[in-house]
């Protein structure tokens, strides 16, 4: 939590995971601050080659979100306590 919290002292209302074809949905978050999952330690990389592997806080209908954007294709558990 400490990687994200250097990043923004946003806590979301709303966590969103940003699947095919929600690229709109995206595109209309007022972005505060982006965090690639490569900068936050044990998470998972995103597989896939076009997506961007990031998370976006921002602001969406009034809320403050978090969105997923690109996802991770893993098969392995990720455990809580690292």
């Amino acid at each position: 939590m400490s990687s994200l919290r250097a990043r923004t002292a946003m806590v979301p209302d709303v966590a969103i995971i940003i699947g095919t074809g929600l690229g709109d949905l995206a595109r209309s978050i007022s972005v505060e601050a982006t965090v690639g999952y490569r900068e936050i330690p044990y998470f998972p990389e995103s597989t896939v080659e076009s997506h961007a592997g990031e998370l976006v806080f921002g602001r969406l209908s009034g809320k403050s979100v978090v969105a997923m954007r690109g996802g991770s294709i893993s098969t392995k558990a990720i455990r809580c306590s690292r």
